[in-house]
């Protein structure tokens, strides 16, 4: 019951008689809502530093455009046509912009004034790690730990491992479907490479970072896979929703996913940690530490600390999502230029069987020392289709910061985007940047060229494990090549069982991919097949 004076002011006709009608209140609150919904947008687009750089309108007073393609995984699409339209510096969002100039792109990542955005802290799957930190503090210390673990001459202790789970793990494969075919009286197999590339990438980093192989590509079971790919896109998604920490009933499978990587890797730990030295040799041939073992006796070369078991957990989990999908998207995209510009396949598939025997094993520094053209395609496959495409923010430090010779300043706290993908795309770089053309990087400039491509970022945070990418990459695309030839299915004369359906695109770039964080062929079920046979 109310007090005697509260339902006396209630009820009482007098007051609400004095009230203005319910139509009036509404709109006058309407009239107040929108006033202050302008002042608003009058205050982002135009009482602001950035309100000199160039993008479309609405962008300048909300982040909605942004978070939108985000969320469809076409964040690099979105860019590359905004930079195509308005020049080398975008307003992607009130208080984003986007970067594709070269020189920029290099000076911010050069140094660790330009920190990780706020995004990263959400995005992350655990405890911070060199990817998800935002502390240049951390940062060095745990490059400073890890740095000799992925460095090239610790890779090449791998190789044999790498090749073992790689290559030679899919060539059998890719055999064992030949010969099926043949007692079928065919002399091709139909094989989908996107599966395949996939499956040992995954298979390696299990025998060298979990201590056994996770023998995707022999049993077919996908879990592993599945768990890294949902997590990163629904925490691509978390990290850029602006109320993404608030809304943790929507990411019940992130935390699903986030809990079978952890309990995985730290099995592994435990069990490397009960096991006695002689136990942690790869595949148990006494080849080499493996990188599970480098890790857990990882020390800081200026005070001797260990990393923790959290952190030794998050470093395993990085190691996963990171060295996986980079190396096989890349082989993936690959293939796809090769089955779709066949000029480049027949060079690439001349230098490499006129310089190898058909039994040979070409090993990274074959490659790298014999095999040029086979170094440009893979470097321009990873530059017309970069791999790390997603929305990868830093934010612009206390000072401020200026860019394209002081034509544009960026106050404390505005988040740069690094468009990796629209600076390999930028024509003012790159002649005919949709084309796949390996000549770019064949000319004396050869070397210049190949560092223009940020594939693996660049400076302070470039990439630890580039080299266990490179290795895999290199060694996967030239023994194959070796072994087989290559030709893309006709679904219409060619008489294989499986129900799926293919064309060639008239460029590779009309190719449809995605891209939450890595950039993958959209529709790999119907787009990464292609038929194979012996190389003659």
């Amino acid at each position: 019951m109310l007090p005697l004076f509260l339902s006396q002011w209630v009820f009482d006709s007098a007051i609400l008689d004095a009230l203005p009608p319910i139509h009036v209140i509404l709109s006058n609150g309407l009239i107040l809502a929108c006033g202050l919904l302008i002042i608003k947008i009058v205050q982002r687009a135009y009482l602001t530093p950035l309100r000199h750089i160039p993008g479309p309108f609405l962008s300048s007073f909300t982040n909605l455009p942004l978070i939108y393609h985000i969320a469809r995984g076409q964040y690099h699409r979105y860019t590359q046509a905004l930079h195509d339209r308005y020049g080398d510096v975008v307003r992607i969002g009130y208080n984003k912009v986007s970067v594709s100039n070269l020189v920029e792109l290099k000076q911010i990542l050069s140094t660790h004034s330009f920190r990780k955005g706020v995004g990263y802290k959400k995005i992350r799957v655990l405890p911070r790690s060199t990817f998800s930190t935002t502390n240049p503090g951390f940062n060095k210390t745990r490059r400073r730990q890890l740095g000799s673990t992925y460095s090239l001459s610790m890779i090449r202790t791998y190789e044999n491992s790498i090749l073992e789970h790689g290559a030679f793990s899919l060539i059998r494969s890719w055999d064992a479907c030949l010969a099926n075919g043949k007692r079928k009286g065919r002399s091709e197999a139909l094989v989908n490479f996107y599966y395949g590339f996939h499956a040992i990438a995954f298979d390696i980093i299990g025998v060298l970072g979990f201590g056994k192989s996770f023998d995707i590509l022999a049993t077919g079971n996908t879990r592993i896979i599945d768990a890294v790919h949902k997590s990163l896109a629904i925490g691509i998604l978390k990290g850029n929703l602006p109320f993404g920490d608030q809304l943790q009933w929507l990411f019940r499978d992130m935390a699903r996913e986030r809990e079978f990587m952890i309990s995985t890797a730290q099995a592994a730990i435990t069990e490397r940690q009960s096991q006695k030295s002689g136990a942690c040799k790869i595949d148990g041939k006494g080849c080499g530490l493996d990188i599970l073992q480098h890790l857990v006796d990882a020390r800081d070369p200026l005070t001797g600390e260990l990393i923790d078991n959290e952190s030794l957990v998050s470093e395993i989990v990085l190691m996963l999502i990171a060295g996986t999908d980079t190396s096989s998207n890349t082989l993936s995209w690959t293939m796809l230029c090769l089955l779709h510009c066949p000029e480049v396949y027949s060079k690439l598939k001349t230098q490499v069987r006129s310089t190898f025997d058909r039994d040979s094993v070409i090993r990274f520094d074959d490659v790298r020392s014999s095999l040029p053209y086979l170094v440009a395609v893979v470097t321009e496959s990873m530059r017309l289709h970069t791999v790390v495409a997603g929305f990868l923010p830093r934010q612009v430090p206390a000072m401020g910061a200026e860019l394209m010779d002081g034509r544009y300043y960026l106050p404390e706290g505005t988040e740069v985007g690094i468009s990796l993908s629209a600076c390999h795309h930028n024509k003012s770089i790159w002649t005919n940047p949709s084309k796949f053309d390996p000549e770019r990087f064949m000319g004396p400039d050869r070397e210049e060229r190949m560092r223009d491509v940020l594939a693996f970022s660049a400076g302070v945070r470039i990439c630890l494990g580039r080299y266990l990418a490179l290795t895999e990459m290199y060694t996967v695309l030239a023994n194959i090549i070796l072994k087989y030839n290559f030709r893309l299915p006709d679904f219409e004369t060619d008489c294989f069982e499986e129900p799926v359906g293919h064309k060639r695109y008239h460029s590779v770039s009309d190719i449809p991919d995605t891209a939450f964080f890595n950039c993958s062929p959209k529709y790999p079920q119907k787009d990464c097949w292609m038929v194979i046979s012996p190389a003659s």
